[in-house]
């Protein structure tokens, strides 16, 4: 999407006029960026347990550690994504898959063995 902003090599150009954008930089920067950093971030802190001081302070707010919660608004912003992109463009076979794993992530927060684990204090 950053390399053909115009969805041809992808052989989405034909959705691009259902989209309120007029090429593909931004969804294409936001995908790299939810579906592709924020995730690794995420990973590596669950797995390594950094104590990151801003991130700990932006997710202030929450019981847990930061790294736990920001999964499970992450996975709640990749289905709302996926709502609003199935709108748009409609539901497509990835579409689908995507939703059940960020579900599955969202699910395996939840349970109750992880939020013991990763809970504060």
């Amino acid at each position: 999407m950053l390399t053909d902003t115009t969805g041809v090599s992808l052989g989405v150009d034909n959705v691009l006029h259902s989209l309120p954008v007029s090429s593909y930089v931004l969804p294409g920067i936001f995908l790299s960026t939810v579906m592709g950093v924020l995730p690794l971030i995420l990973a590596f802190a669950l797995l390594a347990g950094p104590n990151w001081k801003w991130a700990t302070r932006m997710f202030g707010w929450s019981t847990h550690y930061w790294a736990w919660t920001g999964t499970l608004v992450l996975s709640g912003i990749i289905v709302l994504w996926l709502a609003i992109e199935g709108l748009l463009i409609g539901f497509w076979p990835i579409t689908y898959i995507t939703a059940i794993l960020a579900l599955l992530i969202f699910f395996l927060c939840v349970s109750p063995s992880m939020r013991k684990y990763y809970a504060n204090g």
